[in-house]
């Protein structure tokens, strides 16, 4: 599996986050798994949606070796109202969907759109929790 997120700073989220679900037993995987090696940084969103990326071209190669059979595409889509061409949920669903097409790839994807962006994401889910916040250092 690769997750594919715009920039370090999501990568270096997910990791802790996995990391800590998996100290806290809320996700099985090897004890020696890094993280790391199944994150890949797009560099932003407008690379993120290139299909013509490079790192696209190694992934697919990871694909056709089989070392890859599963992708989720995690990014946000900014604001609502803008006129990029993939700002806002519907225009970003529409640049993933035509991405996927574009791709070719015969695993199965997924994505996970964040409504604005990932920070906003963040504290109105703490917002609505009763839990202890944690302190995330970029």
């Amino acid at each position: 599996m690769v997750i594919i997120v715009e920039g370090k700073d999501d990568k270096n989220f997910f990791i802790s986050l996995l990391n800590d679900l998996k100290k806290n037993n809320k996700i099985i995987v090897q004890d020696n798994i890094n993280f790391d090696d199944y994150i890949e940084v797009m560099g932003g969103k407008s690379k993120l949606l290139d299909s013509h990326h490079t790192k696209y071209k190694k992934l697919k190669m990871k694909i056709d070796n089989g070392d890859v059979d599963k992708a989720l595409f995690i990014f946000d889509c900014d604001f609502e109202i803008d006129d990029k061409n993939c700002n806002g949920m519907e225009k970003s669903q529409k640049c993933y969907d035509d991405l996927i097409v574009d791709l070719k790839w015969n695993i199965k994807s997924n994505v996970h759109i964040f409504n604005k962006n990932l920070d906003y994401f963040l504290v109105e889910t703490i917002k609505t929790k009763s839990v202890i916040p944690i302190l995330i250092i970029w």
